[in-house]
């Protein structure tokens, strides 16, 4: 099998940040790559797939980032969008997944079946925002994408 065969069949990983205002630390970045700096510490650097500005819309980052996962979810390959975010993110994030979601009904046909699931990762507690009656879920790892 060729390398490249072989990394197509593998899920793929991508990371993207969103900047937002920060306390006392000075930011600086490029499309890809975050400096941060605070006092009495050496500069920290980070590195993304893209970086949005705190001025980007939601519709941009939509287009940009979660699109081709609900298209690749249409095409039966299973995706997955993780957003994290301060509590003051919240209505981003939120907004994010309810675009997510109207896109993927849109492309649903009448006999298409999809499985969603919706959670909210909080002071160590995780819980499902389709289903409010459960209030605490356990975390587990596995190895099944």
């Amino acid at each position: 099998m060729q390398t490249n065969q072989l990394f197509s069949s593998l899920p793929q990983i991508k990371v993207y940040a969103r900047i937002c205002a920060v306390d006392n630390s000075v930011i600086s970045y490029n499309k890809t790559i975050l400096k941060v700096e605070q006092e009495l510490t050496e500069p920290q650097f980070f590195v993304f797939d893209k970086i949005f500005s705190e001025f980007d819309t939601n519709s941009k980052v939509f287009n940009e980032t979660i699109e081709d996962l609900v298209i690749k979810l249409m095409q039966g390959q299973t995706s997955i969008y993780f957003a994290y975010g301060s509590t003051s993110q919240n209505e981003a994030i939120h907004e994010l997944a309810i675009t997510t979601l109207i896109h993927v009904f849109d492309m649903l046909e009448e006999r298409s079946e999809v499985y969603v699931e919706y959670y909210q990762m909080y002071c160590n507690k995780i819980r499902d925002l389709f289903n409010p009656d459960k209030t605490s879920l356990d975390i587990r790892e596995n190895n099944v994408y």
